[in-house]
């Protein structure tokens, strides 16, 4: 995006460049997302309704489970970094500069590298 640091990767798209041109763009930062067809969806036979709802289905699945495996090898490194790190002790630089005891924290690497374990409930 216009307004992003060299190598950020905020913006996105897809483009289906096939009979019926037709794609989605947005922007991770900004939360925006759209969607375009070059025709109307009221101009459309209903061949095209049908293959375009098809396309954005399968295109929808595949995002979904590339999401999904991203998501589960996350976990396994971010277990990883738990498992080796070491628990935090209240001489901790963070700690200090925050005035907290280091309940739960852990430290990777050297003593400025602070780890919290994050837990997310399902909606």
């Amino acid at each position: 995006a216009t307004d992003d640091k060299k190598g950020k990767k905020s913006a996105w798209y897809v483009l289906h460049d096939d009979d019926l041109p037709a794609g989605s763009f947005g922007n991770w930062k900004t939360d925006l997302s759209q969607t375009w067809c070059s025709k109307s969806t009221n101009a459309l036979t209903p061949e095209e309704q049908a293959q375009h709802k098809e396309r954005i289905q399968k295109a929808r699945a595949q995002a979904d489970a590339e999401k999904l495996a991203l998501q589960s090898a996350t976990a396994k490194v971010c277990a990883q970094v738990w498992k080796k790190a070491k628990e935090a002790t209240s001489d901790n630089p963070y700690c200090q500069s925050k005035g907290i005891k280091p309940y739960g924290l852990k430290e990777f690497h050297d003593t400025r590298t602070v780890v919290v374990k994050y837990f997310r409930t399902p909606r």
